[in-house]
């Protein structure tokens, strides 16, 4: 039980809180400009197209086909089961899905082919995308046509619009950088705090009063989490008016999310509190511990593409589930119980930075 004196700790370390400009800077501003550089840059907006392919038929004419379709450099080909490549069209992640069906390159009779017919479904919320997927595919299937001797009917395309997403760089850009505000305002303001406290000796005078330290402790938690909480609301609105971004899930599990990774940052800003021996040592310690997951994490790109190696890294780091948790609920309007698992492990990462804090934090300098 919290003691009546923690108002007044939280209302106190609000403030500090407020008057630590270095803190603002790196939790708030640095992030909300970084938004607004990317997103005018708009470095997603390259004409590559997302073209999934399911091969029904498994035979050199369609692995000719996937091959050719590799060959095009504005081209990121997916392969995979029918019902995976459309979901990943209704999410609008894939421009176009091409579907050859069984018997795709054999004849049924002399010259008369089993399947001369390739089914496109279309992503309507990518209008220009899917054209030229398209426009791909119809020239892919006439040339399949030209190398198959004996053929009396041309392959074709057959076209089917299908609604999906209309995602954007912003769309992908905006929930990294909350993600990345959120662990700034953990680390940075936390640590900075906390030392220049410890360097002034105001944490040895304050823990000497009556005082409950898990009274003083818990309200530099809270104050961070409602800093985390604004810092949301400000980037979605930013978002929302620079760059007519879309929230499509709910904002309230998008600040349920952003608090439980706010709790495992501020756990691991104890940690670098604790282990600074003054406050020009904090911004290293914490640049070496928050650099790597800002690249590795996808707040600015994709992941997708990094080595395997370095992907079993990446895809284990907090940072990485919660932007995948903000990304899911953000893009694809996923509930809680759809990011469960991103909680689960953002849980564990807090249990184990937890018990890292309670035995590294000091309440005086180190010497």
């Amino acid at each position: 039980m919290l003691s009546p004196a923690f108002p007044t700790l939280l209302k106190v370390s609000l403030k500090t809180y407020y008057r630590n400009r270095q803190a603002i800077f790196f939790s708030l501003f640095f992030p909300l400009v970084i938004m607004v550089i990317f997103g005018l840059l708009n470095l997603g907006g390259t004409p590559n197209v997302d073209i999934g392919l399911v091969d029904q038929a498994h035979n050199p004419v369609s692995a000719g086909l996937a091959s050719a379709l590799k060959g095009y450099k504005a081209i990121t080909l997916h392969e995979g089961a029918q019902a995976q490549e459309l979901a990943q069209l209704d999410a609008g992640k894939r421009d176009l899905v091409a579907v050859l069906p069984p018997g795709f390159g054999t004849f049924s009779a002399p010259g008369k082919p089993a399947a001369a017919t390739i089914t496109a479904y279309l992503n309507q919320g990518r209008q220009a995308q899917s054209q030229v997927s398209l426009a791909i595919m119809e020239q892919l299937a006439s040339n399949v046509s030209f190398r198959v001797s004996g053929l009396s009917q041309p392959y074709t395309v057959a076209a089917k619009e299908q609604q999906g997403k209309n995602l954007t760089y912003v769309d992908f850009l905006v929930p990294g950088i909350i993600g990345y505000s959120v662990m700034s305002t953990g680390v940075f303001s936390l640590a900075f705090g906390l030392v220049r406290l410890k360097e002034t000796g105001i944490l040895r005078r304050l823990i000497a009063t009556p005082m409950r330290r898990g009274d003083f402790l818990t309200a530099q938690v809270v104050t961070r989490v409602i800093m985390s909480v604004i810092q949301v609301v400000i980037l979605i609105a930013v978002a929302t008016l620079v760059f007519k971004f879309k929230l499509h899930g709910n904002f309230l599990y998008l600040v349920v999310s952003a608090g439980l990774g706010a709790t495992v940052f501020i756990a691991l800003g104890f940690i670098i509190a604790g282990v600074s021996r003054n406050e020009d040592s904090v911004p290293a310690i914490a640049n070496i511990v928050t650099l790597p997951m800002m690249f590795l994490s996808g707040v600015f790109f994709s992941v997708d593409s990094v080595p395997a190696w370095l992907r079993v890294i990446s895809d284990r780091l907090p940072l990485t589930y919660l932007n995948d948790s903000l990304r899911s609920i953000s893009v694809d309007g996923a509930s809680l119980w759809a990011v469960r698992w991103d909680f689960l492990w953002m849980g564990v990462w807090l249990v184990a930075l937890a018990v890292l804090a309670v035995r590294s934090f000091r309440w005086e300098s180190r010497a």
